[in-house]
């Protein structure tokens, strides 16, 4: 009991002597306990709600659970059933929040974009807009922050550094560059694209050479604008012809120039600040380099399929540092 009670306080004097008022004070004992009595209470309230309060099927959308606790709104065609959806979904939204759901998905295309208007006063807003398609989504938790990511705020680029068996360097002179310098082949990777796919992707359009993909050995960042920033990986692929039969066949619409040009000579004689910067630091230099050796870099980030879930057999394509020793 002595944890339970307080120390009281003096009244007032009274013959000589104080009278203490004893006051309960709460103990932090019972408070995981209280915590856990509310939470079970504020549940079964939330279940009696749910069974009193859950609105008929809706006629003007279906609906399926996503990941994060999420919901996806699919809508019917009809436009009867479209002037449903303020009804519809205002209901249901305060179902799926009483529930615990978070995001709430709404996909709308060229027939339903005059319903956003009607989300919109729901409070959905635009989350990202692709060919025909727009989606807009809503944030149901009060308590917690909207945790949805912004859509499509990178960009992300790739320089394909190739070498062939002569020890040569795959270059391109961009037509409509304001540099007249030679550079890496490479550009922008296509959404859903893998960094290796990407950087032979963009050799073979714009050279005709085909590649394999060994490492990636720099990237930089920017900022673009004030909502997306811009990656950029150089990766190093190899082309394992016999370089008398390695034919150049560029684009005319994007390069005005291609060439295969020995590593020494490009040093010597061009510079572009990133392919030169990665020749010089992870490559040895043409004194220290037996004439007939590979042309390999001392440290590079190689390519190893991770199982991330011991449960699931499915890799994810990681990258992880590895020096070389033969090559010095």
């Amino acid at each position: 009991m002595a944890a339970i009670m307080a120390a009281g306080s003096a009244r007032r004097l009274r013959s000589g002597g104080m009278i203490w008022t004893p006051i309960v004070a709460r103990s932090p004992l019972l408070q995981p306990l209280r915590s856990a009595k509310t939470r079970l209470a504020d549940k079964a309230a939330t279940c009696r709600s749910l069974s009193t309060e859950r609105p008929p099927t809706p006629t003007s959308f279906t609906w399926k659970p996503v990941s994060h606790q999420g919901v996806t709104v699919e809508l019917a065609g009809s436009e009867a059933a479209q002037d449903d959806l303020s009804r519809d979904l205002a209901a249901h939204l305060k179902v799926w929040k009483l529930e615990g759901r978070k995001a709430v998905w709404l996909p709308l295309e060229v027939d339903t974009f005059h319903l956003a208007k009607t989300a919109s006063a729901l409070g959905f807003k635009f989350h990202h807009a692709k060919g025909a398609k727009a989606t807009m989504y809503t944030w149901l938790p009060d308590e917690i922050p909207d945790k949805v990511p912004p859509f499509g705020f990178h960009q992300v680029g790739v320089g394909a550094l190739v070498l062939n068996q002569r020890n040569e360097i795959l270059l391109v002179k961009e037509k409509h560059s304001q540099y007249d310098r030679w550079k890496m082949p490479g550009g922008l990777v296509d959404p859903g694209e893998l960094l290796p796919d990407g950087a032979k992707r963009e050799v073979f359009e714009e050279t005709g050479i085909r590649a394999e993909f060994r490492s990636v050995l720099a990237f930089w960042q920017r900022t673009i604008s004030a909502d997306q920033s811009d990656l950029y990986t150089v990766c190093r692929l190899e082309c394992m012809q016999d370089p008398s039969q390695l034919r150049i066949h560029f684009d005319p619409n994007e390069i005005r120039a291609a060439t295969w040009m020995p590593v020494e000579e490009y040093l010597a004689e061009h510079d572009h600040p990133m392919l030169r910067t990665v020749l010089e630091r992870s490559f040895p230099t043409p004194s220290k380099r037996e004439e007939e050796a590979a042309f390999l870099p001392f440290f590079e980030l190689a390519p190893e399929d991770l199982q991330m879930h011991p449960s699931k057999p499915t890799t994810f394509q990681s990258f992880f540092a590895t020096r070389r020793t033969e090559a010095v």
